[in-house]
């Protein structure tokens, strides 16, 4: 994965310090903030000109609990500058409303206190794979591109009009190019956890893009794979 530098929020110095050993034997830089206002002098600067210019980091991992700012709103303060760093929110709160505040505010994982070692790398680990993937504009297969910021699917030359749930489900299907992927991956990534699986809305779905991207040309890239799933490949 290259290069990582983290950013660790923590007000307990003892924890913090273990992490930052612990991490930095897995070949991370992390640098250490122990208050909110600590966190935003490392995360950015502010040039002459009032221009804010940041630090840089690959993901930020913060305690929900600190002694000058709560964790949420320096949650908050970070994703309206950069939306695209990664939060790991650390906490003892183990709450559902707690965890929902501060994924609506932005945070991207939370892992409640005492966890083992083991998991937050993990889930570190996850978060910059994720973010790395999502940093990929234009997503190719075959002679099929999609254009995450322009919103725009293109195959040999032709533009194809999808909806916002055909789109998402396409680019779902092309970052995990040649994976079969579940019919409960699918839903719970395009539709939510909540969604009703016992629905035809995936194969509806799935029959749409087909017609779109599929139809009229001489190889078929979205496959169906009986009893397991569906994939993209060429």
């Amino acid at each position: 994965m290259g290069f990582v530098k983290i950013l660790l929020i923590e007000d307990n110095q003892e924890l913090a310090k273990s992490l930052q050993v612990l991490l930095k034997r897995k070949g991370f830089e992390i640098e250490l903030a122990f208050t909110g206002n600590q966190a935003l002098n490392l995360l950015y600067k502010v040039d002459s000109n009032y221009h804010i210019n940041d630090n840089n980091y690959d993901l930020v991992v913060l305690d929900q609990i600190l002694p000058d700012v709560a964790g949420l709103d320096l949650c908050q303060e970070i994703k309206e500058i950069s939306p695209n760093l990664p939060i790991l929110i650390l906490s003892a709160v183990s709450s559902i409303d707690s965890k929902v505040d501060l994924f609506n505010v932005g945070a991207d994982d939370y892992l409640t206190k005492p966890f083992a070692f083991k998991e937050l790398l993990a889930r570190i680990n996850n978060l910059l794979r994720r973010n790395n993937q999502q940093q990929v504009k234009i997503l190719k297969v075959a002679d099929l591109s999609l254009n995450c910021q322009k919103q725009e699917v293109i195959r040999l030359g032709k533009v194809i009009y999808l909806t916002r749930k055909e789109f998402l489900l396409l680019e779902y299907l092309m970052r995990n190019y040649n994976l079969i992927l579940t019919r409960n991956m699918i839903m719970e990534q395009i539709w939510g956890q909540n969604y009703d699986f016992t629905s035809n809305t995936l194969t509806m779905h799935i029959f749409n893009l087909r017609q779109k991207i599929d139809v009229g040309f001489s190889q078929k890239l979205i496959k169906t794979i009986p009893s397991r799933g569906y994939m993209i490949a060429n």
